[in-house]
């Protein structure tokens, strides 16, 4: 297979360009301090999920691609409480071939969990915990049941439990907090109300956007459900399409 091309607004097919996972970490390294990106796939029409809600039923071996490759380069991963839930998530685990990149860097193996809930409520699956895996940390208001915030604290430590923000989870306040910690490569996963509500605070760096050639239809979310209507500007950084899907990388600030 032929070398990668990178090149701002072109396009690589993934076959012949982007072939290892060394090039895949060239064309999505971070140089910056902090940098906050966003990873999601969705259909043509603007949805994030099947009609079954969920993101998985409308991935592509290509999307799983960027995902692995975005979820390896990561300090620390973000997921909204809802999207944990309904889209089964356990603790973290890198994919097979990035492990050697994660201990080269200096990151530990697998990546730590946020789990952004105002509530304090998280599935039993999540705070269990199993070997191979990241560890969790979550994040949650003052408004916070605090009895739901004791129970995670015996559960999971002190220094497992952030308090970021009086009514919610403010997306600045949590930025601080990891960075404090030495995660200041951060990557958010979902849902798109969180991305919503961080694309508002203007907080997303980079949206990493897998676009399938898919048509759902219904009233299901898209990509910022929730979010203030305002027109923003993005600049395309780069391209990867394997069949019909696109891989694209946008800078949103």
């Amino acid at each position: 297979m032929g070398a990668m091309e990178r090149s701002s607004g072109g396009t690589t097919d993934l076959r012949s360009g982007v072939t290892g996972r060394d090039e895949l970490a060239e064309l999505y390294a971070v140089t910056a301090r902090r940098w906050v990106r966003a990873g999601f796939v969705s259909t043509l029409d603007g949805r994030v999920g099947g009609p079954d809600g969920l993101s998985g039923s409308i991935g592509s071996p290509a999307d799983k691609v960027v995902f692995d490759t975005v979820r390896a380069l990561a300090d620390v991963v973000v997921v909204a409480s809802g999207t944990l839930r309904v889209e089964g998530y356990t603790r973290l685990a890198t994919a097979p071939g990035w492990l050697d990149h994660r201990e080269r860097a200096g990151r530990p193996p697998h990546p730590p969990l946020v789990a952004v809930t105002a509530s304090g409520d998280l599935p039993e699956r999540l705070l269990q915990e199993r070997p191979g895996t990241g560890d969790l940390v979550v994040a949650v208001a003052r408004r916070t049941d605090p009895r739901r915030v004791a129970g995670l604290r015996d559960r999971l430590g002190d220094e497992a439990v952030l308090v970021c923000g009086t009514d919610e989870v403010e997306p600045e306040v949590l930025l601080e907090q990891l960075a404090e910690r030495g995660w200041r490569h951060v990557l958010l996963e979902g849902g798109p109300s969180l991305l919503a509500q961080w694309v508002d605070a203007e907080v997303v760096d980079e949206l990493c956007l897998t676009l399938r050639p898919l048509l759902v239809g219904g009233g299901g979310p898209s990509l910022l459900t929730g979010a203030p209507e305002r027109v923003r500007q993005a600049r395309l950084l780069s391209v990867l399409s394997l069949d019909d899907d696109l891989m694209m990388r946008y800078r949103l600030r």
